[in-house]
């Protein structure tokens, strides 16, 4: 049992890791490129998705 977690955890690991390097690659890249997070918020079936989708021409 106590192996079987050592494996779970060592997998686990390893994926975070796989998972922290494409994060920052992705993070030089929008830098890079100079690209701008946005957020928009409002009420449940106001509009937000159509909002984004319309702006991106989508």
């Amino acid at each position: 049992m106590k192996r079987h977690l050592q494996e779970r955890e060592l997998s686990i690991r390893e994926k975070l890791k796989v998972y922290e390097r494409t994060r920052s690659e992705h993070r030089k890249s929008r830098k890079r490129k100079q690209l701008k997070t946005i957020g928009i918020v409002g009420y449940t079936n106001a509009g937000k998705s159509a909002l984004a989708n319309a702006l991106t021409k989508k």
